[in-house]
């Protein structure tokens, strides 16, 4: 005799979610997702702060090392204007800029070359895309214009041809709030340092919009809380009278 077991109706368990326990389940997805979006966010905003702080740090730090680099291959002569360290008073702040004889190999001065000897200078400016901000430039000449300079007695002219965006001044640093020389003596030194001691302030895209309407002992101050120094001493090679080596 064959028995059927059949289960009742009311035994079975049904495996499917309630329409509460799946609500439940959403807000509770939908809350995770919104903190995890959120951190992302706070993590990414972190980020571009760093990256901002950084960049201008880095571009300061580059441009410090190019100007010890040139130093040392400075060609400095009785002349002082081979070595020459001017104090832009007009700007109120301490924004120097120096301008000096160098030698560099010819096979970078371009077309029709004459010798090594060149002219490159190192000052501060107005930025022209951010308002009240300062930048650092370069300034490289070479060829026949420096060795007419030289000769004429009228470096501080050629000199004075660096400007932003002309065809001999590159932008090296933006944000750089102040540029200063400081020369080392020596005690049988009378016109021409030993060495030079570099320091560059620069800020960060952020301060250098609040440093903008300071000025005096308010800037410094602002300067010394947000801002960065970098500083290097670099030698310089031994004065020397130049010759027909270089023409």
């Amino acid at each position: 005799m064959i028995r059927k077991k059949c289960a009742s109706h009311g035994g079975i368990r049904s495996a499917a979610f309630t329409l509460l326990e799946l609500l439940v389940s959403s807000t509770i997805l939908l809350t995770l997702l919104v903190l995890l979006l959120g951190a992302t966010e706070a993590s990414s905003r972190l980020w571009n702060r760093a990256e901002q702080r950084r960049a201008p740090l880095r571009e300061a730090g580059t441009s410090l090392h190019l100007i010890g680099h040139d130093l040392r291959s400075a060609v400095i002569t009785p002349d002082p204007d081979s070595l020459l360290i001017r104090d832009d008073k007009a700007s109120g702040i301490r924004a120097e800029s120096l301008f000096f004889l160098v030698s560099h190999s010819p096979e970078g001065h371009g077309k029709d070359p004459v010798g090594d000897l060149c002219a490159t200078g190192y000052f501060t400016a107005p930025s022209a895309e951010e308002k009240g901000s300062r930048n650092l430039y370069r300034f490289h000449a070479s060829g026949r214009a420096v060795l007419d300079a030289l000769h004429g007695g009228k470096l501080r002219d050629l000199y004075a041809t660096a400007s932003p965006g002309s065809a001999n001044t590159e932008l090296l640093a933006r944000h750089v709030e102040g540029l200063e020389f400081d020369r080392l003596e020596t005690p049988d030194s009378k016109e021409i340092p030993r060495g030079l001691r570099m320091t560059i302030s620069t800020v960060d895209g952020s301060s250098a919009r609040e440093i903008a309407g300071l000025d005096g002992a308010a800037r410094e101050a602002f300067l010394l809380k947000h801002g960065t120094r970098l500083t290097k001493i670099v030698l310089l090679p031994t004065p020397r009278e130049l010759g027909n080596s270089h023409e």
